[in-house]
């Protein structure tokens, strides 16, 4: 079993957490809650000690950038 190594630089676990979330939903579209539970696994993998302000503001990003849109993606569970 491998252990994780600690990041040192925030900007560097910023860029992990970032691409992951990317990947994560470049499959299909996701609910705010699926893409946080996958950062924060992440984040455990990784070492960090305390993603929640760094989980935080991708997720804000994401949203205003149109990636993460939960009412718009509840709209298409429903019609479908």
């Amino acid at each position: 079993m491998v252990l994780p190594m600690p990041l040192s630089k925030p900007s560097n676990s910023k860029a992990v957490l970032e691409s992951t979330a990317i990947r994560f939903l470049s499959f299909r579209p996701r609910f705010k809650v699926e893409v946080i539970n996958r950062l924060a696994q992440k984040a455990i993998e990784i070492g960090l000690t305390d993603p929640i302000t760094l989980i935080d503001q991708i997720t804000e990003s994401l949203e205003k950038s149109g990636f993460l849109d939960d009412e718009k993606l509840l709209e298409s569970y429903i019609r479908n």
